[in-house]
C-alpha cells in the first residue's frame, strides 16, 4: 500500500510538471493576432467618402454581418454599403465561432495587460505634447515601460517611443477603468530604436478618440469604442473596441484626402507584425526577451530521477517482504 500511494505521488508531480516543461505562455492576442480590427457590436463606416483601408481581418462578434456597415458587399458585410475595403488576401468573420474565439482572446488581452504590473516610477503619465520630433536622445521620448494613468490621456503633438535597442522592447499603457485616450488633430505615436518583436498596447478603460489625421503605430484595445475622425489612421498595429470601431472617412469637402485606415502589416523594418510583441506569463504581459526556455533536457532528467525514486522504493519495499 505505500508503494501504490508513494507511486501515486510520483505520477502526480510528473504530470504537474509536464506544463512548465513546455513553457506555460502565450503569445499575447492569441487568435486575434491576424485581426486589424475587432468588435462586438458594430463597426461603421461613411456610405461616401473616400474609402478607408483595413490591412488585415475584420471580425464581429456575437453582432452579425449586418452590424458591418460602409463596406463594399465584398467585404461579407451586409449592412448598408459603402466605399470601405479589406484589403485583397485577408479576412472577415461576423458572428461565428472564429469571430467569438478572437473576441475571447482580445478579452484576455485586455484583461492581462490591465493586470500587469506598471514599472514606471509614478502612477500616472503625461504624453501631452511630448518630443516635439523622433530626435535620438530627445529628454521626452518614452522608453520601454508599463504606464498607468488616472486621467484622461491626451496625446497632443509628435510623440516617439524609444526603445533601448531591443527587439523585445514592450510599451503598455494602461488607463483606470473610466478613463478614455484621445489624441488631438495631426498628433502621432511613432516607434523608434526597436526590432521587430517589439510590442506596444493601449488597454484604454473607455473610449479611444483618434483626432483628425492623426497617426499611431501600437495596438487599441478599448473598453469601449475606437473611434477615428476623419483621416485618422493607426499605420503599424490593430483597433479592438468591447462594443463598436467607427471610422469617419475624410474630409474630401476641406480638400483632405486623407482616408482612415488600419494597418496589422508592418511598419518599415520596426516591425514585422503591427508591434504585437510581448509573451504572457501566468496572467501578466512581459518581454519575450524575459521569457527563458527550460534547457534542453530538463524535464527528461527530473522523470529519471522520479523514476529513480520509484525504483529504490521498490527494492525497499520488496527487501522488506524477504526479510519477513
Amino acid at each position: 500500500m505505500r508503494l501504490h500511494t508513494f507511486s501515486l505521488v510520483v505520477l502526480i508531480l510528473v504530470l504537474a510538471l509536464l506544463p512548465v516543461s513546455a513553457r506555460a505562455d502565450s503569445v499575447v492576442l492569441g487568435t486575434a493576432d491576424p485581426y486589424a480590427v475587432l468588435a462586438k457590436t458594430d463597426i461603421t463606416n461613411p456610405t461616401t467618402f473616400a474609402a478607408t483601408v483595413i490591412t488585415g481581418d475584420m471580425g464581429i462578434s456575437p453582432a452579425t454581418s449586418a452590424a458591418c456597415t460602409g463596406f463594399v458587399l465584398a467585404t461579407g458585410c451586409t449592412g448598408t454599403a459603402g466605399p470601405g475595403v479589406v484589403a485583397s488576401g485577408y479576412a472577415t468573420n461576423f458572428g461565428n465561432a472564429p469571430a467569438a474565439k478572437a473576441v475571447l482572446d482580445a478579452q484576455t488581452a485586455y484583461n492581462d495587460l490591465a493586470a500587469t504590473p506598471t514599472t514606471t516610477p509614478s502612477t500616472t503619465f503625461d504624453i501631452t505634447g511630448q518630443c516635439l520630433g523622433s530626435a535620438v536622445g530627445c529628454l521626452n521620448d518614452l522608453g520601454p515601460g508599463v504606464y498607468n494613468s488616472t486621467t484622461l490621456v491626451i496625446i497632443d503633438g509628435a510623440l516617439t517611443l524609444h526603445g533601448d535597442g531591443s527587439a523585445n522592447d514592450l510599451w503598455i499603457f494602461k488607463t483606470a477603468a473610466d478613463v478614455g485616450l484621445t489624441t488631438d488633430s495631426g498628433s502621432s505615436v511613432l516607434v523608434d530604436n526597436t526590432g521587430a518583436l517589439a510590442g506596444v498596447y493601449f488597454e484604454v478603460g473607455t473610449k479611444a478618440t483618434l483626432g483628425d489625421v492623426s497617426t499611431i503605430e501600437g495596438n487599441i484595445l478599448a473598453g469601449t469604442a475606437v473611434i477615428f475622425d476623419p483621416g485618422a489612421q493607426v499605420t503599424c498595429g490593430r483597433a479592438f473596441a468591447q462594443s463598436e470601431v467607427t471610422f469617419a472617412g475624410n474630409k474630401p469637402a476641406a480638400g483632405d484626402g486623407t482616408p482612415n485606415l488600419v494597418d496589422n502589416s508592418g511598419c518599415s523594418a520596426i516591425s514585422s507584425t503591427g508591434f504585437n510583441g510581448g509573451t504572457i506569463v501566468n496572467g501578466i504581459v512581459v518581454p519575450s526577451s524575459l521569457v527563458v526556455a527550460p534547457e534542453p533536457g530538463t524535464f527528461a532528467l527530473l522523470s529519471s530521477g522520479l523514476l529513480a525514486m520509484v525504483f529504490l522504493a521498490f527494492r525497499k519495499s520488496r527487501g522488506s517482504s524477504l526479510t519477513r
